[in-house]
């Protein structure tokens, strides 16, 4: 303990300047730059889905992550891998190596020698650790990948970091040709450490399968379709700093100027760790980055003449006053796509389109879920109180193996209509990643709220005065 304290303490004074330029950034993102005595300055850089300037680039990993047994002996075990999935192999994939390593030798279950070591391999500052948290961040995405009873490959990732798979959904693996034409990504929760606090994230992720091994098991190339990016100018010449995710590669600072380019740069035209930057007579060094490419440090004397332009807002931000809402998408202020199926507890149909003059709840959820479960009291609990002439409940399950879903609703007395996934029921359009998943659809059809339940749910409804 004595070793590690006085390795971050001689830093302590950097740590501070530090912080106070963070904050001015976060003040003024287009004020000019003079940094600590001209010679560092910090970036807040912005994240943009789609592919940067180091392309799309996917990186085949075969069957499972191969981590050296110093990194699997510091991951947690896994539970609740569903019975159905044949060949089950799991695995996981480090989402941030700095915090990852950093947080596990703090926790003594990585040894100190490792630790250095993988971080002069990796460039690391080990003055950058006072920047790490201390306590374990969630950081890594645990994932199941195997073969349905037909055969096709297919996945389940832990979307909400627990280390348990009951309660996240089954999802067949996209193909490498998904990859050219665009699949839908992943949306990981992930924490990172910045000045202090613990914040929050989501990094996006493609798991695609482009062939098996010889067991019959899917081998697997992963994709980050997401990155970085900020306009500076240099000597009032505009330019764009990206970098891009990537996995067992050093992150990649590309420099490109303000111009139309729609295709991927070079790869040596990327610039590593340490690497001589020189733009319009004024050369600095990649220092390092900070949470994973989110903030970047460059080093130099002519810094000065450096300006950051102002933050852009991401697409997600932008209201567009033609934005199409009569579209049909799994998207709050878009047309819900429709459910339709036989109701297991009286063998009638029911379909949404049928159900478009009243609110409709519709809770997808699975027999292995716990969180589902322990929800059920509440939501009986307003079943019984809403106005059902102005209402309906709508369950879709996902029926795992050695949890049945007539013994549930038996046991539960679930008195709302429930459809079965795999049985005649349609749900196309609804992306499931994890259980519970809850959507409520407007009397228009339109869904207005997501991921929504407890007491949460409760408000919504009173206010919509919808409750008897």
């Amino acid at each position: 303990m004595i070793q590690r304290i006085s390795l971050l303490s001689t830093v302590l004074i950097s740590h501070l300047l530090l912080n106070c330029l963070l904050v001015s950034a976060q003040e003024d993102d287009s004020v000019k730059f003079t940094a600590i005595e001209d010679s560092v300055i910090s970036i807040r850089m912005q994240k943009m889905l789609g592919s940067g300037p180091d392309g799309n680039i996917s990186f085949s990993i075969g069957v499972q992550m191969d981590y050296p047994e110093e990194i699997k002996v510091c991951n947690r075990n896994v539970t609740g891998i569903p019975e159905s999935i044949r060949q089950a192999t799991a695995s996981f994939l480090i989402l941030d190596n700095f915090q990852f390593y950093f947080q596990n030798y703090i926790a003594g279950k990585m040894p100190k020698t490792y630790f250095l070591q993988e971080a002069k391999k990796a460039g690391w500052d080990l003055k950058d650790t006072l920047f790490l948290s201390r306590e374990p961040l969630r950081c890594v995405l645990q994932f199941v990948t195997g073969l349905n009873d037909k055969g096709e490959a297919i996945f389940i990732a832990d979307i909400n970091g627990n280390n348990d798979f009951s309660d996240d959904a089954i999802k067949r693996l996209s193909s490498l040709a998904h990859l050219t034409y665009g699949a839908s990504p992943i949306p990981v929760p992930v924490d990172y450490s910045e000045s202090g606090q613990i914040l929050k994230d989501t990094v996006h992720i493609i798991l695609a399968s482009h062939e098996k091994d010889s067991e019959g098991k899917p081998m697997l190339t992963i994709t980050y379709p997401e990155f970085y990016y900020r306009k500076i100018y240099s000597n009032g010449i505009p330019y764009y700093l990206c970098c891009g995710r990537s996995i067992g590669d050093p992150l990649r600072l590309y420099v490109v100027p303000e111009q139309p380019n729609f295709s991927p740069m070079q790869r040596d035209k990327g610039y590593r760790l340490g690497d001589l930057i020189q733009l319009n007579g004024n050369s600095f060094i990649f220092k390092n980055s900070l949470s994973h490419g989110r903030i970047i440090r460059l080093e130099g004397k002519g810094l000065g003449a450096i300006q950051i332009g102002q933050q852009q807002p991401g697409y997600a931000d932008v209201t567009r006053a033609d934005i199409d809402t009569k579209s049909v998408r799994n998207q709050v202020g878009f047309i819900a796509p429709t459910v339709a199926g036989t109701n297991i507890i009286d063998n009638k149909k029911i379909n949404t389109d049928s159900l478009r003059d009243r609110w409709v709840f519709i809770d997808f959820w699975s027999t292995t879920c716990g969180p589902c479960i322990e929800e059920f009291p509440n939501l009986k609990k307003l079943y019984g109180t809403v106005d059902k002439s102005r209402v309906e409940f709508i369950a879709v399950v996902d029926e795992r193996r050695g949890a049945s879903l007539q013994e549930l609703m038996r046991k539960h007395e679930l008195p709302w209509p429930t459809l079965k996934m795999g049985t005649g029921t349609t749900m196309e359009g609804y992306d499931i990643y994890s259980y519970p998943t809850t959507v409520l659809i407007d009397p228009k059809g339109k869904i207005v709220r997501k991921d929504i339940r407890g007491e949460e749910l409760n408000n919504v409804l009173q206010d919509l005065q919808l409750l008897q």
